[in-house]
């Protein structure tokens, strides 16, 4: 068992960009990321990655879970499976009700709103305000926002 970090960035949260949440004080945040870092206690060697593992690495790994009362139950893997395979046939299911219904995929090209938010993107990232960047990407691009 050892150690593994990892790390990321928080630019939207509860399907808003940060800078569109109010602070708990009321007043308006203005941080657009927040990264973030932490740690976790891994099985198997941490110089490696599971893909390169050996099979002297999995036997390994499994004995250090095995220690741990962490194998999973016969359950807990029909579980894993079906959701997989669920999953895998959800997704195929929904495309294909999307291509019966002759939806399309909005891009740049097609949508004047995905290219105001992408517009609207540029000008946060330079680090406008949120009023700044909505009225600079309409102006523009020469288009209105819907909401």
């Amino acid at each position: 068992m050892g150690i593994e970090k990892f790390d990321g960035e928080v630019k939207n949260y509860w399907g808003k960009p940060l800078t569109e949440l109010a602070r708990k004080d009321g007043t308006k945040n203005t941080i657009a990321v927040l990264p973030f870092a932490g740690t976790f206690n891994s099985y198997g060697p941490t110089d490696k990655s599971v893909e390169n593992y050996t099979d002297a690495d999995f036997d390994a790994a499994y004995a250090e879970m095995k220690e741990k009362n962490e194998i999973p139950s016969l359950k807990e893997i029909v579980q894993l499976g079906n959701n997989k395979r669920k999953a895998a046939a959800r997704q195929k299911a929904m495309l294909a009700v999307v291509n019966a219904a002759e939806l399309v995929q909005p891009t740049l090209e097609n949508d004047s709103q995905l290219r105001l938010k992408k517009m609207y993107d540029i000008f946060i990232a330079n680090g406008d305000s949120h009023e700044v960047a909505r009225e600079s990407a309409a102006a523009a691009l020469r288009l209105t926002w819907a909401d």
